[in-house]
C-alpha cells in the first residue's frame, strides 16, 4: 500500500493569518504532504515557528496528520475517517488476505478486544473496517493508533 488518506471535518490548515501568502502556503503543504518520518515534521515544525511564530492550533493538527497517516499506514489501512466524534480505519485488500493473520492487524484486534465498549468491526464487500467511538480530535487518534502500536502481540495463530 502506498499511503493512507485521512478524510475528516476537522480545521487542519496554515491559515492566511499565519502563512500570508498562497503561494507559500502551497509549497508548505507539498512539502509536509512529502514528509514520512517524525523527525522531518519535528524540523519542520520548528522552522515554523522560527519563521510564522507559534502555531495555531489547525496548523498544529496538520502536522499531526503525517503521523496520524504513517501509522495508518503501517496498520494497512486505506483511509482513515476522522467526524463526528468517531474514528474509522477502512483496511484493504480483501478480507481473504494474509495480512488479516499477521502481526500488525493482530495489534489492531487485540486494541479492539480491550476496548470492545467503543470498537466495532465491519465487513462490506470484502472490506475489512474499524470503527473507534469517542475520537474527537487529531491528537487522540494519533493517540489511539500509538497505543495499538505499543500492544504485545505474541502469535498470530491466537487469533
Amino acid at each position: 500500500m502506498d499511503d493512507c488518506q485521512l478524510d475528516s471535518n476537522l480545521p487542519m490548515y496554515f491559515s492566511e493569518d499565519y502563512v500570508p501568502t498562497s503561494s507559500e502556503r502551497m509549497l508548505l503543504y507539498r512539502e509536509l504532504d512529502a514528509m514520512e518520518r517524525d523527525e522531518d515534521v519535528e524540523q519542520f515544525r520548528q522552522r515554523l515557528i522560527d519563521r510564522f511564530g507559534p502555531l495555531p492550533p489547525e496548523a498544529d493538527d496538520l502536522l499531526k496528520v503525517v503521523t496520524l497517516r504513517r501509522l495508518g499506514k503501517h496498520f494497512g489501512c486505506e483511509r482513515f475517517v476522522l467526524k463526528a466524534g468517531h474514528a474509522r480505519l477502512f483496511f484493504g485488500p480483501d478480507a481473504d488476505n494474509p495480512f488479516y493473520n499477521g502481526r500488525v492487524f493482530g495489534q489492531v484486534v487485540d486494541f479492539a478486544k480491550a476496548n470492545a465498549y467503543r470498537c466495532h468491526f465491519k465487513l462490506d464487500k470484502g472490506k475489512m473496517s474499524l470503527l473507534i467511538d469517542d475520537v474527537n480530535t487529531i491528537s487522540e487518534a494519533v493517540g489511539i493508533m500509538k497505543q495499538i502500536n505499543t500492544i504485545s502481540y505474541a502469535n498470530a495463530s491466537d487469533h
